[in-house]
This record gives C-alpha cells, structure tokens and sequence, in this order.
C-alpha cells in the first residue's frame, strides 16, 4: 500500500450549505454525507471564491484568485468575453498528483475549460456527460417530462423543475457514479495511490428528477425561506432586473417555489445516495482507512431566496456559503467542525500537502492541514474576499468581504450593501445607507481595499469612492 493516501473528491454543484442534514437542514434528507461529516471534519465557514461555476472550479484546482488565474466567468458561451481556460503554464492540482505517481480519472463536470483538455491536464480517465448521451442516442431512449415548471431564462421555457420518466442508469448522476464505481474496483489492488473526482452536474436547476426520488418529497410540506418575498426595495437594482426580466421569476407563486425546493432536495437525496454506494465501495474493497474523501459545492443556490432564480451578480449568503467536509481516518478527529473562514482556494494546497508534496509554484490559498489534525493555525484571517466579474457573455463587476459579523458587498456603479449576519442572517436589511452603520461601513471597505491590493484586483486603482482614500481615475 501506497504511504499516499488515496484522494476522492465528491463535488456537486449549486448545494446550498442549509440543505445539508449535517449543517442543519431537517427537511432535506442527506444521511451519507451526514455520515461522512460524523467519521470527519464538517467546515461551518466555508465559502465559494466565487458565486459561478467555471472562476471558482478553476481556483479549486489552480489555488489563485480568479486576478490572477484570469478565468473571469462560464466559459461555454460561442463567444466568450475572456479567456476559457487556465494557462498552462499553471500546474494543476490533478497534474502535480500525477506526476508524483497518482492514477487520476475525472467523472463528470469540469467546466474549466473543453473536456477534450482533461486528458492533456493530469487525467488519465475521463468520463462526461458526452459519453452518456451518446449511450442514449445509441440505444434510441426518450424519456417523458412532467409537472414542469418553467420560465423563459436563458432558453424559452427552461425547466425550473420537473419529474422525468428516466429511472436509474437512464438518468446521468446515477450513470455517472456507477462508472466511478467501475473504475476504483479495477484500481483497487493497485500499489499506487488514486486521485479520482466525482463531479455531478446537479443539484444544478433544472431541478428535474425521476419520479421514485420526487415522490419522497410533498410540495405542499416544503418551508419557504424567510426571504422569498423580500421586494428588493432597498438593494442595487440588478437584483430587480435579474428577478424581473432575466430569470422571469418573480412571479412565481408560493406553491410553485415549494415544488421547486421539493424537486431540489429529492435531486438533493438521488445525489446522497449515490455517493453514499461510493463511500460503501471503499469498505468493501478495504480502501476507507487510506482515502482522504472531500465532498464540496462549487456554489451555493438561490432557489427562491429573495425572490430569486439560480445564481447571478448577487452575493447572498445562499449562493456564497458551501458544504464541505472531509474524512480521513486516523488523521482527521470524528465528528469536529471547524469555524475558519475559508474559500474554495485553499482546498488545492491542503490536497498537495496532504499527499506529502510541495506546491511548485506560489498560490494564493492557504493549506488546512493543521486544521485538519485539530490544531489552529497562526493569522489566519478572520473574513474572506469574494469576486464576481459576470457571467458567460458580459462583464458586470461586484466584490464583496465577509467578517463573521458583517458582509459588505461593492457595486462600482450602483448602492453597497452591508448586512448584520448576527441580527438579519436571512440578508433582508441592507444597512449601507444608514448614518449609525457609517463606522462599520468604513472599516469593512477598509478590509476590501487591503483585500484587492493582495489578490492584485484591477478593481483597486479603478473604482469610485471605495474609500476616502481612493477614487476614481
């Protein structure tokens, strides 16, 4: 056996952190990952580098800011308005892991770039959602849709949720990790250590699920969030525009939000299961004692928070903070949490370090190891720095810092907002024009500014009144 511990990450994307049993959820059934976090380390503060697929995938894998690795937003529009990949002058976390000797394979979403790229950035196994599309057309498979809801956003009538015909490898999560499964029983008697992703494209909306998993959970007994009818009155006026004219779905009726959150959790649920078969293939072929497992969202979701549909230019809590939890027998304590602030950045140093390397170039995120083994560590901060620069086919520029107490988030051409995490955690209160909040508000653009001139954003020579001390060129 390998003195490398094997790695399997199990990434979602768009899991809210409160849709998690183990971070709280009681509606939302997740008893593998529940058990993951009670044999590991559940991470109660931590948070997307950016609330968008592509620039934050890109930071979990480079370690960078999305300044300084320059993958600014999606990247699978026609004509994008920024690069599309990572240079490759940035090793990679699954090419350091393979040149040190790891067997790699990647299952699923990369979205960082072309999937044909996977086999030349450190895969030796690649699966995507190609291969499984391909099955389908070649065994001539159509499946039936109901109960949709649906919006015209993005495409004409795209399906916010809905119920499929399509029941166990016919659907692609399901498809997708009995392929990993596959895989580790033709590595498990290696004597080299794997590295192997599990990415699945849900809980992503549409929220569209087989009809077994949606009966698990009854529109009609779904809580709304306390924020679903926030009217945005006091908040930057892209979020009105975004609710209005871009998703359409402000319009959407309390019963229609609850079919959307009940179609999510049981997306939710198929997801926990399939992961839980995974967890239980490493018992069976005597692999969990040397496998470091990671399980992470790239992102959180809207979901009707605020009235709002998906992911977009806001930088609420819902699409900011992520479940992660790792499980590592005999070096990670069972059952702790740690409260560090930390973002999807440090996730690349602590693999590196984990598998005893030494990162080959500077990076930007910070390893966890030590608090991983239960230890602190020395200066670590206590708040994070968020981008955002768009989405796949325009540039629109929001920064924001996070304090455990305060959230301060910067539109160059538009009103702040700052919220109070500790009084209004549900970000209804926007404080930023309030004379008693001056003193708060000056010390979290502080932070910013400091935060900028670290991660070498643009954004800090070129802004309007971030603070006193800097205005516009």
């Amino acid at each position: 056996m390998s003195s490398q511990p094997n790695i399997l990450i199990l990434m979602v994307d768009q899991l809210r952190y409160d849709a998690c049993g183990c971070f709280g959820s009681t509606v939302c059934q997740t008893p593998n990952l529940d058990r993951l976090a009670r044999e590991g380390m559940g991470f109660t503060n931590a948070f997307a580098s950016v609330p968008l697929c592509t620039p934050t995938r890109a930071s979990f894998w480079s370690g960078l800011w999305p300044s300084h690795h320059g993958v600014l937003i999606n990247t699978h529009w026609r004509k994008p308005v920024t690069k599309q990949r990572l240079d490759r002058s940035v090793p990679i976390l699954s090419e350091i892991l393979k040149k040190s000797g790891y067997q790699t394979a990647h299952f699923g979403k990369w979205h960082v770039g072309p999937d044909s790229e996977m086999s030349e950035r450190g895969f030796d196994h690649v699966v995507t959602r190609t291969d499984f599309q391909t099955r389908l057309q070649s065994e001539g498979k159509k499946f039936e849709l109901r109960d949709l809801i649906t919006r015209d956003y993005i495409i004409k009538d795209y399906p916010f949720a809905g119920v499929t015909s399509a029941e166990g490898e016919d659907f692609f999560e399901i498809w997708l990790c009995r392929r990993a499964e596959e895989w580790l029983r033709s590595h498990a008697s290696s004597d080299q250590p794997f590295f192997c992703v599990v990415s699945t494209p849900g809980p992503h909306p549409g929220y569209v699920v087989p009809e077994s998993y949606a009966a698990r959970y009854d529109p009609a007994q779904m809580p709304l969030w306390p924020n679903v009818r926030d009217d945005l009155r006091d908040k930057p006026a892209v979020h009105r525009l975004y609710r209005d004219v871009i998703a359409q779905c402000g319009d959407l009726s309390d019963d229609e939000w609850r079919t959307c959150i009940a179609r999510y959790y049981a997306f939710v649920s198929l997801i926990d299961e399939e992961y839980g078969r995974l967890l239980a293939l490493l018992d069976e072929l005597g692999l969990s004692e040397n496998t470091l497992v990671l399980f992470v969202s790239d992102h959180g979701d809207l979901i009707g928070a605020h009235q709002l549909f998906d992911k977009g230019p806001m930088m609420y809590d819902e699409q900011l903070h992520i479940p992660l939890v790792v499980r590592w027998p005999g070096i990670v304590p069972n059952g702790e949490q740690c409260d560090a602030m930390i973002t999807f950045l440090d996730l690349m140093p602590t693999l590196v370090e984990a598998a005893g390397l030494s990162l080959p170039h500077p990076v930007d995120g910070r390893s966890l190891l030590p608090f991983l083994h239960g230890e602190t560590i020395a200066g670590w901060p206590d708040d994070i720095y968020l981008q955002y620069n768009g989405e796949g086919i325009s540039l629109y520029s929001v920064r924001a810092v996070r304090s455990r107490r305060y959230k301060y988030v910067y539109y160059p051409y538009d009103q702040d907002e700052l919220y109070d995490e500790e009084k209004d955690p549900w970000e209804m209160h926007n404080l930023a024009n309030e004379p008693e909040a001056g003193p708060i508000l000056a010390e979290m653009k502080e932070r910013m500014v400091r935060w900028m001139e670290r991660a070498e954003d643009v954004m800090v020579d070129w802004n309007v009144n971030l603070t006193p001390k800097r205005r516009a060129i």
